[in-house]
Formats: C-alpha cells, structure tokens, sequence
C-alpha cells in the first residue's frame, strides 16, 4: 500500500518554517478495511513519485491535563533514516493515521 502525500492534509510546524516539518495527516478511513484492528510497522509514501519509508505505528493521544482528559488521535510514523533526505534544512514530518471518526479540523495547532 503506498500512501500519496499530497492527498491528505499537511499542518505545517509553522516554528520550522521555511524547513517544511509539519504533520501529515491520513484518515484511516482512507485506508484498507481493518487497517487499525493491526496497523503495520513500515508506511511507504510517495512525494511527487519519491518513494519514502516511515516506521513506528505507536499510539497518539493528547491529553487535557486541567480536565483530566485524554483522547486517542492516532498512530504515529517518523521517516526512515534510510528514506530520509539528511541534508541540512530537510523536513521532518510525522506521518499520523488519524483514528477512527478523529475531525482533521480537532488537529491542535
């Protein structure tokens, strides 16, 4: 499955700028039925036709520490070092899946 970036929505860190890190954000809804029963350890991305490896698949959540609160928004992925473009100013994104019903526009900013 290979995951085409520039379907989905890009949150630039806009502390970064003009680097390019921000978070990529794909429903999962977009992908595969059972998807998230057991997400997988490696994501392939495309970047206008550049093949790009993102590992991890840890949960995410954020909490709300004056409410008390904590709400479950999906499962992380950190480029590959092996797909990475090392050179200085290369971006760093965080590849996120978003759980299931997660609102793109609940994204903290």
């Amino acid at each position: 499955m290979v995951i085409q970036f520039f379907d989905h929505t890009f949150i630039p860190d806009e502390a970064s700028q003009p680097q390019g890190d921000g978070a990529l954000l794909v429903p999962v809804e977009s992908l595969p039925d059972g998807w998230f029963d057991q997400p997988p350890r490696l994501l392939a991305v495309e970047v206008d036709g550049v093949p790009r490896v993102f590992t991890g698949g840890g949960r995410l959540s954020y909490s709300d520490s004056k409410a008390g609160t904590e709400e479950f928004a999906g499962w992380s992925y950190w480029e590959r070092d092996a797909s990475f473009d090392c050179r200085p100013g290369a971006a760093y994104v965080n590849l996120v899946v978003l759980a299931p019903g997660y609102d793109v526009a609940n994204w903290p900013s």
